[in-house]
C-alpha cells in the first residue's frame, strides 16, 4: 500500500506538468513529451539514491543526537556504508515505478531512437544522478556533526533539485542555470543526457561531443561529498546519552 501510494502521490506531479504544457503547447521550445523524459528521469535517480540512503537522511535525529553513532564506529565496517545500509526503504518503489511509466509514455510521444547508444546514455545518467542525490544526503548528514540535528533545509538540495531538474535548462534564468550546471550539477545528470538520448543540439551551445561525459560531474559531486564527510567524522564528539 505504501509503494502505491507514493506511486499516486508522486503522480500529482507529472499531471502538474502536463498541465502546463496543454495550457502554453510548448514551453522553451519543448514539448510535453520531452519533458517528460526529464521528468522520468530525474525521477528514477533520486527514487534508487533514496532507497539507498535512509541513514544518511535521519543521521542527525537517530545517530549523532542520541549517540548511535558511537557504535556505528566501533564496528568492523565503514560507517558510510553502515549507514547505506541502515535502511531500504521499498516504500520508494512507488517513485520508481511512476518514472518508468513516465518514460514509456515518454518514448511513445516523441521519436526517440532506443539504440545502443541512447540506452547507454540513459543507464549512465542514471548511475550519475544517482550518485548525485547519494552526494547531496551525504552532505545534509555531514551538516548534522556540527548542528546535531538533521537539517531539513537540506531539502531545498534533494526535493527541490528534483523539481528543478525536471524542465529544460534553457527556462531558467542565467544564474540559476549556472548554479545547476557548476554549483549542484543537476543539468549534467538530467538535462544534458536528455539532450544526448534525443539526438538534439543544446539551445544553450554546449558541444554535442561533451554531452556524454556530463554526468561524471554526479560522480565527481559525490567524492566531494564524502570528503567533507570525512572531515566531519574527524571532528565527530559523542553527546554522550
Amino acid at each position: 500500500m505504501l509503494i502505491l501510494g507514493q506511486c499516486a502521490a508522486t503522480s500529482i506531479e507529472i499531471l502538474g506538468v502536463y498541465a502546463l504544457f496543454s495550457r502554453f503547447g510548448s514551453v522553451g521550445g519543448w514539448s510535453f513529451g520531452e519533458a517528460a523524459l526529464f521528468y522520468a528521469l530525474v525521477n528514477i535517480t533520486f527514487s534508487l539514491a533514496d532507497m539507498l540512503t535512509r541513514g544518511f537522511e535521519v543521521f542527525g535525529t537517530d545517530f549523532v543526537r542520541t549517540g548511535a553513532f558511537d557504535r556505528v564506529l566501533l564496528r568492523p565496517r565503514a560507517a558510510a556504508l553502515q549507514l547505506a545500509g541502515h535502511e531500504v526503504r521499498l516504500s520508494r518503489l512507488g517513485r520508481l515505478i511512476q518514472g518508468v511509466v513516465v518514460l514509456a509514455i515518454a518514448s511513445r510521444l516523441v521519436p526517440i531512437d532506443w539504440d545502443g547508444p541512447a540506452i547507454a546514455m540513459a543507464i549512465w545518467a542514471v548511475t550519475g544522478g544517482v550518485a548525485l542525490f547519494f552526494g547531496m544526503l551525504v552532505l545534509q548528514a555531514t551538516m548534522a556533526f556540527w548542528t546535531v540535528e538533521s537539517l531539513e533545509i537540506a531539502n531545498v538540495l534533494t526535493y527541490g533539485g528534483v523539481q528543478a531538474a525536471q524542465y529544460p535548462l534553457n527556462i531558467y534564468a542565467t544564474w540559476f542555470r549556472r548554479l545547476l550546471t557548476f554549483g549542484v550539477p543537476l543539468a549534467c545528470v538530467a538535462y544534458y543526457p536528455v539532450l544526448a538520448i534525443l539526438k538534439r543540439p543544446d539551445p544553450l551551445g554546449a558541444p554535442d561531443w561533451l554531452l556524454p561525459f556530463t554526468p561524471l560531474a554526479g560522480f565527481a559531486f559525490l567524492a566531494l561529498s564524502f570528503l567533507a564527510w570525512r572531515a566531519g567524522v574527524a571532528r565527530y564528539a559523542s553527546t554522550g546519552s
